[in-house]
């Protein structure tokens, strides 16, 4: 990570509020709430902010101050999520205890509340227009506010029995807003545990996640979205570690592998100034992540290589972070002795195995298996197979820039 930037973690453990220093590589306890910590959001102006089932030293919501928590009144709320408005106001949203409402606003000195209900929140999102959504056991699963009353998205969410429930609301580059919980249909259409509003009407992410999402994360540097929780597919494909990233295209397993003896639930996923992917989970576990090798190419123009590699183990992806170029894979898991061939000369683009022919349908759609190259120099290149008994080489022929052309 860049040096001296600064992680913050909430939850149910010891210390409740914690504060990671990457230039001590060292965990530092905010102290003073007696509680657990539902969500944290940072203001404006610097001020941490946390809401949970805390009582000291004031009732559900929290500032740090630098050096101690403060009470900010009765928000008469059981606060489980948190929103900062584009004006700096912040509304905190969860279970009605005697404010009349489900989410509230504070306004630097008290709280009022927004209308009546929706119903129990557990996600709040402000949109780059200000406006406020709330996510969690509604009738219709998300609803928006208009300043007077909660207003519907088109047809809603639903599911087959009972009221839907959402847990994370996250903002995509295009306006959009991803819900991700539990629940079936959007907008009357099947979309399991994960949807997206255009403005217009509910659409299903691909082909959705088997089981509850827990949150959501959008990354800025490419578009594409993070998803956590309790699941073991997407797009009906094995996935392993309960994580998947949707490129737009297919959703597929992240570049990392979570080693426990169950599969822990993702409940919280950020990144850090640096674009270092950074996980809260639900039980202890080792990570696990594809070493970076500096290869050389010698050339004077691209080289386009042949990967070989040797299981057992699952390939995740060859990434060329020089270049950008990633190719990433679906279920690809090789036996051992299986050999992967990826030949990426011009002419070829083939995806073979050993034992099982053809294997070009595992590569995800979206991946650059066109364009993939070494640039001349170095490059930082990334191959994440999940056993260290597997092996693998790079081989690529030298190519050179002439008065007419490049001499293969």
């Amino acid at each position: 990570g860049r040096p001296g930037w600064h992680a913050l973690r909430g939850g149910e453990f010891s210390g409740r509020v914690c504060r990671w220093n990457s230039s001590t590589a060292s965990w530092s306890t905010l102290s003073g709430l007696n509680g657990d910590v539902r969500a944290l959001v940072l203001g404006p102006d610097g001020t941490l902010y946390a809401c949970g089932s805390f009582s000291a030293p004031g009732p559900s919501v929290a500032r740090w101050n630098g050096t101690a928590w403060q009470a900010m009144g009765t928000p008469g709320v059981l606060a489980l999520a948190l929103a900062i408005g584009h004006d700096g106001t912040l509304y905190a949203g969860g279970l009605d205890t005697g404010a009349g409402a489900n989410v509230v606003a504070w306004n630097g000195s008290t709280w009022a509340k927004l209308g009546s209900g929706p119903g129990i929140v557990y996600a709040l999102h402000i949109n780059a227009q200000g406006r406020l959504y709330a996510g969690g056991e509604l009738s219709e699963g998300v609803r928006w506010w208009d300043g007077v009353t909660w207003q519907s998205l088109g047809g809603g969410l639903a599911a087959p029995t009972g009221t839907p429930a959402v847990y994370a609301l996250a903002g995509g580059p295009d306006g959009s807003i991803y819900a991700g919980g539990s629940f079936t249909y959007a907008s009357g259409v099947f979309a399991p545990n994960i949807a997206r509003w255009n403005g217009v009407a509910w659409l299903p992410v691909g082909e959705g996640v088997g089981g509850t999402v827990y949150t959501l994360y959008v990354n800025k540097a490419d578009n594409s979205l993070y998803a956590g929780g309790n699941f073991s597919t997407a797009d009906f494909r094995p996935l392993p570690d309960r994580l998947a990233r949707w490129n737009g295209s297919a959703w597929f397993p992240p570049g990392l592998n979570l080693t426990a003896t169950t599969d822990p639930s993702i409940l919280a996923i950020t990144m850090t100034p640096a674009e270092t992917l950074v996980l809260g989970f639900a039980l202890q576990a080792d990570a696990t992540t594809a070493a970076v090798t500096s290869i050389t190419n010698t050339g004077s123009a691209a080289a386009y290589p042949v990967l070989t590699v040797q299981g057992p183990g699952r390939v995740y992806e060859l990434v060329n972070w020089t270049s950008g170029d990633a190719i990433h894979f679906f279920d690809l898991a090789l036996l051992a002795g299986e050999v992967l061939t990826v030949d990426l000369r011009p002419q070829h683009k083939t995806v073979t195995s050993s034992f099982r022919g053809n294997l070009l349908g595992q590569v995800v759609p979206g991946s650059e298996l066109a364009g993939w190259r070494l640039l001349p120099g170095s490059n930082q290149v990334g191959l994440f197979v999940d056993n260290a008994s597997a092996t693998a080489t790079l081989a690529w022929a030298l190519r050179y820039w002439s008065i007419d052309d490049v001499n293969l």
